[in-house]
């Protein structure tokens, strides 16, 4: 089994090879993301959060959706769980090329890192 913040080169669930450039996949059922050939384990939180955001992916994502996709129409948490989520996954997604942006007031977008950006 792999490390938490291990990232990997095979799937984590059948074993297979991951090939550069197959794009980004967030799965929930077993709570990693994989982009471009490497994969993350995630929390389910986590997961949840970026499938919302991936779901849209280049385009922002408002707070309330974000909310709603993490815990339904029921009682939701007070304060800023969003952005602190979000400080989460930008650790485990930015040795993946990924980024999540803060849209000030608005939301949130999930995007890759340019070349200049990811080296940086």
């Amino acid at each position: 089994m792999a490390k938490k913040d291990e990232v990997l080169t095979c799937c984590p669930t059948c074993g297979a090879k991951l090939e550069k450039g197959s794009g980004t996949v967030v799965d929930l059922d077993s709570n990693f993301i994989m982009h471009n050939g490497m994969a993350t384990f995630l929390t389910g939180n986590l997961a949840e959060l970026l499938f919302a955001l991936h779901r849209r992916m280049p385009a922002m994502v408002t707070n309330q959706a974000l909310l709603n996709a993490l815990y339904g129409a029921g009682e939701e948490p007070g304060g800023n769980i969003i952005a602190v989520y979000v400080s989460k996954a930008n650790q485990r997604i930015a040795s993946l090329g990924l980024v999540i942006e803060n849209v000030w007031g608005k939301g949130y977008a999930l995007r890759e890192l340019k070349k200049d950006e990811a080296a940086a």
